[in-house]
């Protein structure tokens, strides 16, 4: 009976201890926190391969199911640099910078990497926003949703831009120019529709 309050008292510091290392893991990276002690754990036990992230990379971020390496460019396997983030539906966006989750700080700190991850993903999304601002007025709208942009710029572009041209027209000819607006949204609509 002894040994086995001595062995449920070591297990209880154990389990204690183990809590307090996944807190320290989710207090450097707040992502972790969507994750179960499982889940976490399975992770920080393969820091040596970042690929074991990739079942979990939907529950930290939203719309990313995979990262892509350039191990798949290359065909080397040792090549475990990130450099795009890959949607369910297969679209992807190019990373700057890219991310070596073996370099310096990060070899064996799964959290530091996936900060950076993080940080170049809003980086890329911003360049690729940016992009596609810029490009909206010079092209037709149909060819302009399809031109390759992550969908999620052109759901934010098209509503940036529905709300800049509604109001400009609102504001010059008042309830003429909502008229006019129905009706450029409707051939605009049509036209996407049939490509």
């Amino acid at each position: 009976l002894a040994q086995f309050n001595d062995a449920d008292k070591r297990l209880d510091l154990i389990q204690k201890g183990l809590e307090q290392y996944l807190e320290v893991k989710r207090l450097k990276f707040a992502r972790f926190f969507f994750l179960s002690n499982d889940e976490l754990l399975e992770i920080l036990s393969q820091t040596k391969d970042p690929r074991a992230v990739q079942p979990f990379l939907n529950k930290c971020f939203e719309g990313i199911a995979k990262i892509g390496f350039n191990a798949e460019d290359t065909g080397n396997d040792q090549d475990v640099i990130i450099t795009k983030m890959k949607s369910a539906q297969g679209t992807y966006v190019k990373l700057e910078p890219t991310i070596d989750p073996n370099k310096g700080d990060n070899k064996g700190n799964v959290e530091n990497w996936l900060l950076q991850l993080q940080a170049s993903m809003r980086l890329s999304i911003k360049r690729e926003t940016k992009k596609c601002i810029e490009t909206y007025p010079k092209m037709k709208r149909g060819d302009w949703v399809f031109a390759g942009y992550p969908s999620q710029c052109v759901l934010n572009v098209s509503q940036l831009y529905w709300t800049k041209e509604c109001e400009q027209l609102m504001d010059e000819k008042g309830l003429k120019g909502l008229i006019e607006f129905d009706k450029l949204q409707q051939e605009q609509i049509n036209e996407i529709v049939l490509i």
